[in-house]
């Protein structure tokens, strides 16, 4: 495979939605994993990533040679010219085996789906009655202090 020092793999699959080859991919190599870039930027040896969290976002380093997968908030592609489309046709992808990456068939087998189910969800809901919305909202703020929610 030779040298590198960036992989760049997307995020998740298309059937199972698993996400397992860029993580297994970092194990097997040996290289830090970074996820769900939506910015990606290489300083002094090291790659920075910005992602997106439900509270906003946060930003991960680490040393190349590293692995990172980006989101679709990344950015769109470019589009190609019309001789890099004519070029595309004739071109050849380099495919590698497990024996060009130095990987043992034998480490391989480290992930099996043992089942695929939907998750039973217990959905529960309790009508709080009051004799005003003031009396209903105090039998909610209690209810929910003893769940030792509040």
């Amino acid at each position: 495979m030779g040298k590198f020092d960036l992989i760049l793999c997307g995020r998740q699959a298309s059937d199972w939605d698993n996400a397992q080859v860029p993580l297994g991919l970092a194990e097997l190599l040996d290289l830090p994993c970074l996820t769900f870039a939506k910015n990606v930027e290489l300083s002094n040896g090291s790659v920075r990533v910005q992602r997106v969290t439900p509270d906003g976002h946060e930003v991960l380093e680490a040393a190349l040679p590293a692995l990172v997968t980006v989101s679709n908030e990344l950015g769109e592609p470019r589009t190609p010219s019309i001789k890099g489309i004519m070029a595309s046709t004739r071109a050849t992808p380099t495919v590698w085996g497990l024996g060009d990456l130095g990987v043992d068939p034998s480490s391989c087998a480290r992930v099996e789906l043992v089942e695929l189910f939907i998750p039973a969800r217990e959905k529960r809901c309790e009508m709080i009655e009051g004799e005003d919305d003031t009396d209903a909202g105090r039998k909610l703020a209690l209810k929910l202090r003893e769940a030792k929610l509040i």
